[in-house]
């Protein structure tokens, strides 16, 4: 680490470890819950759609002024916010050991923490800005993205195994446990190489972003595709987690190893991106991402079809899924910065998280309450039809062939 980090070896340790650890904990509450709510509540669908939505809403009230707020606060704030989510989930599982846990606690505890984790991780990508000057972010980040590939492949499995040894409770709070580890590392950390003022002007900054996104043909018809995209994914994960435990049967421990195949398809895709981009460009790779995504989606309902297979089949959309989500991710966030000005970066990715994230909350109370009064499996089907259409938005603009990015790399 020394060597490739020139004067920082210390402190890309604790960002590791803290960036890690964030991770890993955030894997164990984004699968403890809903698994806590099916097994221990007795959740429905819509239920989960409601508890996923709640997570997310506080990114559609405020994303966007948050976004500005916090820049140059988050040395000061992150800890305190990490540990703030620490609090909450151990409180949900100090609840459950006195048999007092209810579904209206659960839906309060996930708007909670999706507030707090909003600015957690606004406050985290910009500390990390902080600490790694551009001559060291290369490969500072190399680093980081090898701890967030751990996080994935650990996390579920972790996850999966507190649920079935213990109880769902149990695992939410030792999630609350692993991001109290992360939060003292974030604590320990010193100050950044640089140091961004904090913005005083925070609607001026969020209008700069919007206008930006807003005026360009292309960034606007990303921005329409990422929306589109993000709020049928979640939608689907809704009915995922009720599919693979009520129709398909799946123990905690099964389903989690089912979710840490994503986790490889994340590191096998981090891996052969660079690649693929290269040579199919940019354009063309997240296309392909966009089709793959939507192939993965129609293989979720398909896991009922095949008795004794379903394990097999969710695994392999998983796996699949986790290559989709590299590549859609990292083409779709090249192209944005190649096409937006340099100035306006960071605006411009404030925006269009604010319009990806906030259709999380109507996709996952869409994808509920479909699934209650249509039919899980049928809602599904439906879903994964849908899923194709950000590769259609995608084919009918010049993004299709997008390759300056690639050749420019």
């Amino acid at each position: 680490m020394s060597s490739s980090l020139g004067t920082r070896p210390t402190v890309l340790g604790p960002a590791w470890l803290g960036a890690t650890l964030g991770q890993l904990g955030g894997q164990v509450l984004l699968w403890g819950v809903p698994l806590t709510a099916l097994l221990a509540l007795d959740a429905t669908p819509l239920t989960l759609g409601w508890l996923s939505a709640l997570d997310q809403l506080p990114g559609l009230l405020v994303g966007l002024p948050v976004s500005a707020w916090v820049l140059g606060r988050g040395r000061w704030v992150l800890p305190g916010l990490e540990a703030g989510r620490a609090l909450v989930w151990a409180s949900v599982a100090v609840l459950a050991l006195w048999h007092a846990l209810e579904t209206g606690m659960l839906l309060v505890a996930a708007l909670v923490s999706g507030a707090l984790a909003l600015v957690s991780d606004r406050a985290q990508s910009l500390r990390l800005e902080e600490l790694f000057p551009p001559s060291q972010a290369s490969s500072a980040w190399r680093w980081l993205d090898a701890g967030s590939g751990l996080a994935w492949l650990l996390g579920p499995l972790l996850t999966g195994w507190l649920v079935e040894r213990l109880s769902g409770p149990v695992a939410l709070g030792w999630g609350g446990l692993v991001l109290a580890a992360g939060a003292v590392m974030w604590a320990v950390l010193p100050p950044g190489a640089r140091e961004p003022a904090a913005s005083g002007a925070v609607w001026a900054e969020v209008r700069r972003g919007w206008e930006a996104v807003r005026g360009h043909p292309l960034l606007r018809r990303m921005a329409v595709m990422n929306f589109v995209h993000n709020g049928l994914f979640h939608a689907r994960v809704v009915l995922f987690f009720f599919l693979a435990v009520r129709e398909v049967g799946l123990s905690p421990l099964a389903l989690g190893g089912v979710l840490a195949l994503g986790g490889v398809g994340l590191v096998v895709a981090t891996l052969v991106e660079p690649l693929l981009s290269r040579r199919m460009g940019r354009g063309p790779l997240l296309v392909s991402a966009a089709v793959l995504e939507g192939l993965c989606a129609l293989l979720i309902p398909a896991a009922i079809l095949w008795p004794g297979w379903g394990l097999a089949v969710l695994g392999v959309e998983e796996l699949l899924r986790g290559c989709a989500i590299v590549f859609y991710n990292t083409e779709q966030g090249a192209i944005r910065r190649e096409l937006a000005p340099e100035p306006l970066w960071e605006r411009v990715g404030a925006t269009f998280r604010f319009i990806s994230f906030g259709a999380t909350p109507f996709g996952a109370v869409l994808g509920g309450a479909l699934g209650e009064a249509v039919g899980v499996v049928p809602t599904l089907v439906g879903l994964g039809v849908a899923a194709f259409i950000p590769a259609g938005l995608l084919l009918s603009s010049s993004l299709r062939g997008f390759r300056e990015a690639a050749r420019q790399g």
